[in-house]
């Protein structure tokens, strides 16, 4: 069985969130460490969470062959490292890849073995959400924009690949609540 997990959604779903929950209390789960282009946050480590490229870099892993998908996203490139896929499909244990919905259809398409969730909360729930995060009207919008396409790629998905996508409208659940449901899917 693969060891491939995979947690997915729109822009302030709780990703992050649910995802230190799961590495905290299972300690036998593993995070995939996935690259980026964008520079680090607050007090975020390299190699702990993203490896942190630069463009260049980026396009030397692209020619080489080294990653098995990448996107653009919110102006930065992000991307799955061809190891990390590896190393997490044939792991005996649980490990994490944190990916926006064009790269779940691509990994699910690698290893229909691999179990997803893909969470989203209510237009109202994901605007205050990224209020509070203090993003700029245009990021606002356009994160906005792009949760209803990522929504309907994940419905998409949830009828193709069955209960292997779980949606998870979690604006009016605790953290807890959303955890459990998710733990469900994740964990070993």
């Amino acid at each position: 069985m693969s060891g491939l997990r995979i947690v997915a959604g729109v822009s302030a779903s709780g990703k992050g969130t649910i995802i230190e929950l799961l590495l905290n209390r299972h300690p036998n789960v593993e995070r995939a460490i996935t690259c980026t282009t964008r520079p680090p946050r607050g007090n975020s480590q390299d190699q702990a969470r993203y490896q942190f490229l630069t463009d260049e870099q980026f396009d030397r892993m692209i020619d080489d062959g080294l990653l098995f998908e990448y996107e653009v996203v919110w102006g930065s490139r992000y991307g799955l490292p061809l190891s990390e896929l590896e190393r997490a499909k044939h792991s005996n244990e649980p490990v994490l890849l944190e990916l926006d919905i064009r790269g779940v259809r691509k990994v699910l398409e690698y290893d229909s073995e691999a179990r997803a969730v893909f969470l989203f909360c209510n237009a109202a729930e994901q605007k205050k959400r990224l209020i509070e995060r203090n993003v700029s009207i245009e990021t606002l919008e356009s994160r906005m924009a792009g949760a209803a396409n990522e929504i309907t790629i994940a419905k998409e998905l949830q009828s193709y690949f069955g209960d292997r996508i779980v949606l998870i409208d979690n604006s009016n659940q605790t953290i807890e609540q959303t955890y459990r449901a998710v733990e469900r899917v994740v964990s070993p």
